[in-house]
């Protein structure tokens, strides 16, 4: 018998297999150019692709007078719709709205960036990230470079007193310095002038950096009637500089009186709802000298009560007190904010304010932990 012959029903079978169950055949018999030992996949998955045409632009030297502006392009090289989930940039940049936040495969889109140099001085590196749907690299950064020269410059920015006895008085100098030819400071103000008092001096031609500028010299002095407690204010000087007519100094130190509270500010820490409250603080008299306590009382800005009890630290004299603070917390879980106020007989110093402050935990934590 020929081969032909035995064969014949094999090749019957095989058509009868492909016509009942085309899958099989389908997963058995290859496609042109089909490497899967088992069949080729029929659907493949859509990717999309962000592209950045640009990641990093440099504006140059720049005043900080006005804001500056960049368009970034981008584009979809993929083959999915592109969705763009985010985008925020570090201090100093904003970011314009999008048209649209879908991009199908090879749209293209622009981010508008602002970049705002008030208030900066000297090399600026600001960063922008795009947060998007791209599987590869699902987020894009653009560095934005910027040299950014103050048309009013103002040393030093923050004027530090530092630790000062009541009564005294100390003065210190700020530099105004400006780039036009007649550049000059012309008068000041301060915030408190009981605190403090401002003069300007003279105005004179300086070089900063090769450059050709102009200086005036403010001094500032701070007052011996300064109140006995932290020094937190601010000086405002005016110029002759139409693009910045004004500039600002802040003045801080901290003026020690006759007595001293430990601690300065009172953590009560983390506390149990409706627990207890327990704590103390000690006056001191710096230079060893007796005074009285008064009165204690508690200013509370969400309605916690304290009781408090006056003990003097030696039974022979009256230069120290332990003040002892006991209380209970409140029910629900809110911050604890307020004031321990102190009424002595020291002239200048007649209340001294110690602001504390605490949390209460909720009284379910630690069942649902």
């Amino acid at each position: 018998m020929k081969l032909t012959a035995l064969l014949r029903p094999s090749v019957a079978l095989a058509a009868l297999l492909f016509l009942v169950i085309p899958g099989l055949a389908r997963a058995q018999v290859p496609f042109p150019g089909d490497d899967s030992p088992t069949g080729p996949s029929l659907l493949v998955q859509a990717k999309p692709k962000l592209v950045v045409e640009k990641i990093q632009h440099d504006f140059g030297r720049i005043m900080d007078t006005a804001s500056v502006f960049i368009d970034i392009p981008f584009k979809n090289t993929g083959t999915g719709t592109l969705e763009i989930l985010d985008t925020h940039a570090t201090c100093g940049c904003t970011l314009g709205r999008l048209e649209q936040t879908t991009y199908a495969p090879g749209q293209s889109g622009i981010l508008k960036v602002e970049f705002k140099p008030q208030g900066k001085n000297g090399p600026q590196l600001q960063r922008i990230t795009i947060r998007s749907n791209d599987p590869v690299q699902p987020e894009s950064t653009i560095a934005i470079t910027a040299e950014v020269e103050p048309v009013v410059m103002i040393e030093p920015k923050l004027l530090q007193f530092g630790e000062i006895k009541k009564g005294e008085s100390r003065t210190a100098t700020v530099k105004v310095i400006g780039r036009t030819e007649d550049f000059a400071a012309t008068f000041g103000t301060v915030s408190n002038d009981e605190a403090l008092g401002l003069e300007v001096l003279s105005t004179r031609d300086v070089e900063l950096n090769g450059k050709k500028l102009r200086e005036t010299e403010v001094k500032v002095t701070l007052k011996p009637k300064a109140a006995v407690g932290r020094l937190q204010q601010s000086a405002s000087i005016r110029t002759n500089d139409p693009r910045m007519p004004a500039v600002t100094v802040q003045i801080m130190g901290d003026i020690l009186g006759d007595l001293e509270a430990g601690p300065a500010r009172l953590a009560l820490g983390v506390l149990q709802a409706q627990g207890p409250i327990k704590t103390e603080l000690k006056i001191t008299s710096r230079a060893g000298a007796n005074f009285k306590i008064a009165e204690v009382t508690n200013q509370a800005l969400n309605g916690i009560d304290l009781q408090f009890a006056i003990k003097p630290v030696s039974e022979n004299q009256q230069s120290a007190y332990v003040i002892e603070i006991t209380g209970t917390a409140p029910k629900d879980a809110v911050p604890i904010r307020g004031e321990v106020m102190i009424k002595t007989d020291v002239a200048g110093e007649e209340m001294i304010r110690i602001p504390y402050f605490g949390v209460v935990r909720p009284q379910n934590l630690g069942a649902a932990r």
